[in-house]
């Protein structure tokens, strides 16, 4: 089967080979008009070699130096239905990405437009275009925005640290070089939780937020009961670091025998305890003695981001008296407690 595949593979190959044509040219000036020279008159120089489909079109375009040595290869996608050029990608001589051109409206352009000009949507343009630069492990370090005349409008630029996270991200209109948006990225130590602050054009803080890498949002943190513990109260203490949209407080409980339905209760935050601030709450439904409970939390930011969902495990409800029996044996004077 394997012997079949590469037999299969290798005349696929061949036979899209036949409908290309390749063309070499000594500089960019020739190739851009089309003056093109022999193999034999670009040996021993530096030269372009480009690759044409059947339909005309350039599929590869590669610059070679004078041991005919790939330097960098570009390559053109087309749409299928239109055959209109879509995306260029650059690569260096070790096939590592340098750059992607996007020959249409693509969504970094738009978001930019629409919070240039403060609008909630924008008419696209499929004769804009967008460059994207990258590091040599692929990482994009900057998105470069242009209109049909090839008029750069807008740039956001992306910068890491050390050990190569993200550190900041800014935008800026062009060509005044405007700085209109940016963030900074903050990893919390020994967490999947990165602080994310953005600032407007003034350099204010607009918005605060603390995110895992599923892009869940950090805001309620559970001060009491502790997990396993034993409790003689109903009270569960939590600090709210931001507004919530909706949130609600459960308490299941373990291994019961009940239906789960009635064994659960659901306390829905609402009014000042959606908002930042310390807090106590009581289950809707007293809870019984003896019986051991999670405690969950789950909502959804004023963000729009879903909450981190938090739990407290096992938490032993026990308000019945101790039971103390004095054990006497009539034989000796000492009794037993």
């Amino acid at each position: 089967m394997k012997r079949t595949f590469i037999c299969l593979f290798s005349f696929v190959f061949i036979f899209s080979a036949t409908d290309r044509r390749t063309q070499y040219f000594l500089t960019e000036h020739d190739f851009l008009s089309n003056n093109s020279s022999s193999k034999i008159a670009v040996t021993g120089q530096s030269y372009y070699r480009v690759e044409y489909d059947s339909n005309d079109r350039v599929i590869t375009k590669s610059k070679v130096d004078e041991r005919k040595k790939v330097l960098t290869l570009e390559v053109y996608n087309y749409d299928d239905l239109t055959g209109i050029l879509r995306e260029k990608n650059i690569f260096n001589e070790n096939r590592k990405l340098l750059s992607r051109t996007v020959f249409q409206q693509e969504k970094n352009s738009l978001e930019f437009l629409q919070y240039l000009y403060n609008m909630d949507s924008t008419e696209v343009y499929g004769d804009r275009y967008t460059r994207t630069i990258f590091q040599d492990d692929e990482k994009p370090t900057v998105h470069k925005f242009f209109d049909v005349n090839g008029y750069n409008y807008g740039e956001i630029g992306f910068f890491y640290d050390s050990s190569g996270r993200l550190s900041s991200q800014v935008w800026i209109q062009m060509p005044s070089e405007r700085v209109i948006r940016r963030w900074k990225y903050v990893p919390i130590q020994e967490t999947d939780i990165t602080r994310i602050m953005e600032y407007d054009s003034l350099g204010a803080l607009i918005i605060d937020v603390k995110l895992d890498s599923q892009g869940r949002e950090e805001i309620l943190t559970f001060t009491a009961p502790e997990d396993f513990s034993f409790v003689d109260h109903t009270r569960t203490s939590f600090i709210m670091e931001d507004n919530l949209e909706n949130g609600e407080i459960i308490w299941i409980e373990v291994d019961t025998v009940e239906n789960r339905m009635d064994s659960t209760r659901i306390h829905h935050l609402h009014g000042e305890t959606l908002s930042p601030g310390a807090y106590n709450i009581l289950p809707p439904s007293p809870l019984i003695d003896g019986h051991v409970y999670h405690i969950i939390f789950r909502g959804t930011t004023k963000h729009g981001n879903i909450a981190i969902q938090k739990m407290i495990r096992e938490v032993t409800y026990d308000i019945s008296a101790p039971e103390i029996t004095l054990l006497m044996d009539l034989r000796i004077s000492r009794p037993e407690v």
